[in-house]
């Protein structure tokens, strides 16, 4: 169930709860935040197989391999000869051409 269907039902029982406060307690470790027991009862009656007390936990996305990126500028000249450099080579993508130059 995702948490926004989770924040519609507990908004109908207390109207003051939002999706702020849905993120807040899927990160209890961060905002100290959690469901009161009657909230939690509330949910399990209706959606036993729902996990408590923090209803639901997001997953963390995981980290990229390559996580540092390289920019700069070039003119048009240039950026035509790196351009026709890639094709000679077979590079698909200026990341593969650029990988491959530094291995």
């Amino acid at each position: 169930m995702k948490p926004s269907e989770i924040t519609a039902i507990l908004a109908q029982k207390y109207p003051n709860f939002s999706k702020i406060t849905m993120c807040m307690i899927s990160h209890p470790e961060r905002y100290g935040v959690r469901l009161t027991a009657d909230a939690v009862k509330y949910l399990q009656e209706l959606y036993p197989e729902l996990e408590a007390p923090y209803l639901p936990r997001r997953r963390r996305k995981s980290a990229p391999k390559k996580s540092h990126r390289l920019s700069f500028y070039v003119d048009d000249d240039d950026l035509a000869k790196v351009k026709a450099s890639a094709e000679e080579a077979g590079c698909k993508t200026m990341q593969e051409y650029l990988h491959n130059l530094i291995k």
